[in-house]
Formats: structure tokens, C-alpha cells, sequence
């Protein structure tokens, strides 16, 4: 599912996902005039709904941001840049997790092994 973090409707509409399903998160715009934290907001509601065990960004994710999001709901992220960053920045795709006790923010590079998709 595409969750959308500015529209309170998600909430309501997080009750037809799957449980512990992941799902894509969309951030772009959301920095303005206090935004981004009724975003968060709106993010945390769904994910102690649905306990995902993996989410997508797209637009920024700071470090700090995933771990904590990672420490507190046991996920791991995998943020994509947005348009514009990918081509002017020539931005790259990461994978937040932890390994053992150590949280890691590693390039994403998807292998395709019998279906599924790996970070390395």
C-alpha cells in the first residue's frame, strides 16, 4: 500500500492493509510550517496499527530519523531520493537496519534471489 503521511484518511484506511504488511511512505513536501511532525504523527498511529516490519521512504530520511523509527516500531527502511535529488544530486537508494546491535544505513543494491529482494 501507498501510505500517504499528510492525509488523517490513512489512518483509516491502514485498517485494510494486511497486518505486518510493508508499505511505501511518501515525505516530499512534508518539511513545511510544521508539516513534517503531523506527519510523523500520522505515521506513528499506522505503524502501531499494522506493526510493518519493513517500510519504503521516498524524499529525505535523515539517519537519526530511521533509527529512532527502527529502535521504537522494530523496522527496517528503505528510502528512495526523490526525482529531483536522484538526477541533480545523483542521490542513492539506502537500507536502515540493524545488524546484530549495530544500526546501519547501507547502499541498497537489490539482488533478485527466488522472488525477493535483498539489500547489500
Amino acid at each position: 500500500p501507498n501510505y500517504r503521511p499528510g492525509d488523517i484518511g490513512t489512518v483509516c484506511a491502514a485498517d485494510f492493509f494486511p497486518d505486518d504488511s510493508s508499505f511505501m511512505v511518501g515525505n516530499l513536501g512534508c518539511n513545511r510550517n510544521g508539516f513534517k511532525e503531523y506527519g510523523n504523527y500520522i505515521l506513528k498511529m499506522v505503524l502501531r496499527k499494522k506493526k510493518a516490519n519493513q517500510i519504503f521512504t521516498y524524499g529525505s530520511i535523515s539517519k537519526e530519523e530511521a533509527k529512532s523509527l527502527a529502535d521504537h516500531y522494530g523496522i527496517s527502511i528503505i528510502a528512495y531520493p526523490d526525482r529531483r535529488n536522484k538526477v541533480r544530486n545523483n542521490s542513492k537508494v539506502f537500507f536502515y537496519h540493524y545488524v546484530g546491535k549495530l544500526f546501519r544505513k547501507d547502499l541498497f543494491i537489490p539482488e533478485k534471489r527466488g522472488g525477493e529482494v535483498y539489500g547489500g
